[in-house]
């Protein structure tokens, strides 16, 4: 029997005694549920904040969002330097926004009488209500702290959608370090996909990053560079391919018939199956563009499949399969300077 108020169980007569772990200083939920405790909600809002995940904003009880994310404000410290700070956060005193996407949601904020914000931790899909209390001078959207919130397991919300390897969609997957891996799609929705990668890296990008060094962000530069190429990339070895590890960031760049779109993503799990790491990753969707070209990516796949994805007999190499040019390359290594 446990004893009441303890950490510990003594088990059966004193034996078997069952190890209960300590208690974490972060509160992490494991239910869906409401948190009405701000030392609760503040953790979860800070990491929201720290990690500059997308906040979508509804106005009016109206089905299409705004995007914004939490702010710093600007403050005097002790000895007079203007530094941004996040105690206004910390104290669970009130929020701040960035500026929202598409423009015209700052102006119908000021009007609204109801204001709900989706966003996402790493456990859980988070929304809570809030009132406008202001405007500020740097044109930040100042809210009330959530008196509630409520949160939900991350589950698939949007059904998937299986992507066939001939449907003409390539993937490339970029890390923060500027390393670019080939990929395939392997189902798609408007809230994220999963894909795999092989075990060996088609091309790295240059990088003064040591192997095995952990960034900030997540991502572990595992890499083993072998030599230099002709045009200034290094190859990697056989065998190695660099991966984030969970929760860490990457920007996905999907190309297909109709377009490309390139979206910060967070790997949310992977697996290693049959000599390849199966992912599934969250897009962070972080302006109204980007919520559009996804939207057009999945209306790509649903209609119309037989007649689209019909193989072609002539065709021995999927075009899902093919490798990225060196000019394509040199693209994305660009936006992956730009993005993150």
């Amino acid at each position: 029997m446990a004893e009441l108020g303890g950490h510990t169980d003594k088990g059966f007569l004193g034996l078997f005694k069952k190890k209960v772990p300590e208690a974490s200083p972060v509160a992490v939920p494991v239910r869906e549920g409401l948190l009405h405790d701000p030392s609760a909600m503040i953790p979860l809002l800070v990491t929201v904040l720290e990690e500059k995940y997308p906040v979508r904003v509804f106005l009016n009880n109206g089905s299409s969002p705004y995007y914004s994310h939490f702010e710093r404000e600007w403050t005097e410290d002790a000895v007079g330097r203007i530094v941004q700070s996040q105690t206004h956060l910390e104290k669970g005193q009130y929020l701040l926004l960035a500026a929202m996407d598409p423009p015209i949601g700052n102006l119908k904020i000021r009007s609204a009488t109801a204001i709900r914000l989706e966003f996402a931790s790493e456990h859980h899909l988070l929304e809570c209500d809030v009132a406008l209390k202001q405007i500020t001078p740097e044109r930040k959207i100042c809210l009330s702290f959530p008196g509630i919130l409520r949160q939900k397991p991350q589950k698939r919300s949007m059904i998937r959608l299986p992507v066939e390897r001939n449907a003409q969609v390539g993937l490339a997957v970029i890390l923060p370090s500027g390393t670019v891996v080939d990929a395939v799609v392997r189902d798609i929705c408007t809230g994220g996909m999963a894909f795999s990668t092989r075990r060996t890296v088609s091309f790295v990008a240059p990088t003064t990053r040591p192997s095995g060094v952990v960034m900030p962000s997540g991502i572990v530069v595992d890499a083993k560079v072998r030599g230099t190429g002709s045009d200034g990339m290094s190859l990697s070895a056989p065998g190695t391919t660099p991966h984030p590890s969970r929760m860490g960031r990457m920007a996905l760049s999907i190309t297909y018939p109709k377009g490309e779109v390139t979206v910060e993503s967070v790997l949310l799990g992977s697996i290693t199956q049959d000599g390849e790491y199966q992912s599934r990753s969250r897009f962070l969707v972080s302006n109204h563009h980007i919520a559009r070209q996804i939207n057009a990516l999945v209306a790509y796949i649903v209609p119309d499949r037989k007649s689209r994805f019909s193989p072609n007999p002539r065709s021995k190499n999927t075009p899902s399969d093919k490798k990225f040019s060196v000019k394509h390359i040199r693209k994305l290594k660009n936006k992956a300077s730009n993005t993150f």
